[in-house]
């Protein structure tokens, strides 16, 4: 992805290339994946997967490992319901969500 666009311009985006809001899905990460994105929870993509969405994230490496397959305590929710893997369609406004799984004993 290209330079960002400013405190002004939506993220993900370099200034004058952003599409209007009913073009883009909003993906939400968790705090903790925040932190490691330079503290951004929110970002807006256009995306037609939501693995498409996933690997625009600057956090893509965290969520997928090398052959780009989801890592397994990563969940994702789109419109508040959990789906099973990465291959689904979105539309625009559609929100996607990662939860991460807790693990340990």
């Amino acid at each position: 992805m290209g330079k960002e666009g400013g405190t002004r311009g939506k993220p993900g985006f370099r200034r004058g290339s952003e599409p209007d809001a009913s073009e883009v899905v909003v993906v939400l990460v968790p705090s903790l994946l925040a932190r490691e994105a330079g503290g951004q929870g929110r970002f807006e993509l256009e995306a037609a997967t939501v693995r498409e969405a996933l690997l625009q994230l600057p956090v893509r490496d965290l969520l997928f490992d090398e052959r780009e397959t989801l890592r397994p305590l990563v969940n994702v929710y789109v419109n508040r319901v959990q789906v099973d893997g990465v291959e689904g369609t979105v539309e625009p406004e559609d929100e996607i969500r990662l939860v991460a799984a807790v693990a340990g004993g």
